[in-house]
């Protein structure tokens, strides 16, 4: 299986406040490895994780169950660039999870 680093952009629920009264325009970033044959297949559970993680985040503060991460609207990828873009002291950080598993509690809370 290869490895394939998802990262993906998502407003906190402070943040989407923040961003809807104010006008800004702030959003957090987040890297996953995910294990798959493709890079489509690690995109496509990348998402998955995504929306995962957005919804135990404002699950977590009490919001509104109607909101949402949707792809559409928050930029995301599978980088090809390691090397360039980032060190392996940070890449050696992030989780790495298979297709069918989630950030587990603790990962989401620290990365939120």
């Amino acid at each position: 299986m290869k490895k394939h680093l998802f990262i993906f952009f998502y407003e906190t629920p402070d943040q989407r406040v923040d961003n809807l009264v104010n006008g800004f325009d702030e959003e957090e970033c987040m890297g996953v490895f995910i294990e798959a044959e493709t890079e489509n297949a690690a995109l496509e559970w990348g998402r998955q994780v995504a929306r995962g993680h957005v919804a135990a985040l404002y699950e977590a503060e009490g919001c509104s169950p109607g909101y949402a991460w949707n792809e559409k609207d928050y930029a995301n990828w599978i980088e090809t660039n390691l090397a360039e873009r980032t060190s392996p002291q940070k890449l050696s950080r992030l989780p790495t999870l298979r297709l069918g598993q989630f950030l587990e509690p603790e990962r989401r809370r620290a990365a939120g």
